[in-house]
């Protein structure tokens, strides 16, 4: 027989059993602004069914995609919870439209989902209780999601229980400790995350970074002419745009930082100028 212990279960309940349980979401920086969303129901006394929350940013960041989620039915070869209540469609039953994690923005108390601050997630786990290979595991992925930071060097991510999808305010449902028992209510917790999206343009070694840091981040080192010597950023390899702008810079004391080829901090004419004026020298040509 197959079960399904979802949120839509514990919406029925009147008042499902309420124990000293918790169920923790981590989030992990997978960098470029991707965030791994796992779970953690090891420490509770019986497997966790249906879990509801909101997942929010901060500083004007968007959350822009859903990725790496699991569909369906929970089986030894694919663990996890693949229904979604919000979006499942079964007009065809032997075709089911799964859907996605993310309750739709028009659904009660729902947050307005991509490309907005904030979503709101509902998943539940569908599986035949006469495999138990087949249950979900008490700990693992349960999706990824991308957010634009718009901007932003660090953006907090915040988890938060949805009590009302989740049928109360702890978030996340427990299967029964006893055939036909009632549903066990947990408590999602979450530490959050800082995510670190670093809206620099220009990427190098350690010292390179803090040199152009320290220049004030001049623009023209950004993109993929300034390795070659376009110090003038004009996306072009001249003698008399690039050699001499990088020897004004040097004999005027420049401030700016944008002829420092070399990256080492400072303008000298045998690092900067002798330098851009060899790849000027080898025919050295932007990608």
């Amino acid at each position: 027989m197959k079960k399904l212990i979802a949120l839509i279960a514990v919406i029925a309940l009147a008042a499902p059993v309420f124990a000293q349980e918790t169920v923790t979401i981590s989030l992990a920086d997978e960098g470029s602004g991707v965030v791994a969303v796992s779970y953690d129901a090891s420490g509770a006394s019986t497997l966790m069914s249906g879990l509801a929350f909101d997942v929010q940013v901060d500083g004007g960041a968007i959350i822009t995609a859903i990725s790496d989620y699991k569909t369906g039915e929970s089986t030894a070869a694919s663990k996890g919870y693949g229904i979604f209540l919000g979006s499942i469609d079964l007009t065809d039953p032997q075709n089911p439209v799964w859907g996605d994690p993310i309750a739709p923005a028009a659904a009660p108390s729902a947050l307005g989902g991509l490309g907005t601050a904030g979503i709101t997630v509902e998943m539940g786990a569908l599986y035949d209780q006469a495999v138990p290979a087949d249950a979900p595991a008490t700990s693992g992925l349960l999706f990824k999601l991308t957010v634009d930071c718009q901007g932003a060097e660090t953006v907090n991510v915040t988890v938060t229980p949805e009590a009302t999808r989740g049928g109360h305010a702890g978030g996340a449902v427990l299967e029964p400790a006893t055939e036909g028992g009632d549903p066990i209510a947990a408590d999602i917790v979450s530490a959050g995350l800082e995510l670190v999206c670093s809206s620099d343009c220009f990427s190098g070694t350690a010292a390179q970074e803090a040199a152009w840091a320290a220049w004030g981040k001049p623009a023209n080192w950004c993109g993929d002419c300034w390795l070659q010597g376009d110090v003038n950023g004009d996306g072009v390899l001249t003698f008399s745009g690039d050699v001499i702008t990088a020897f004004d810079d040097v004999k005027n004391g420049d401030t700016s930082g944008r002829s420092d080829w070399n990256m080492d901090g400072v303008l000298t004419f045998s690092g900067d100028v002798i330098g851009v004026f060899d790849q000027v020298k080898s025919g050295a040509t932007c990608p």
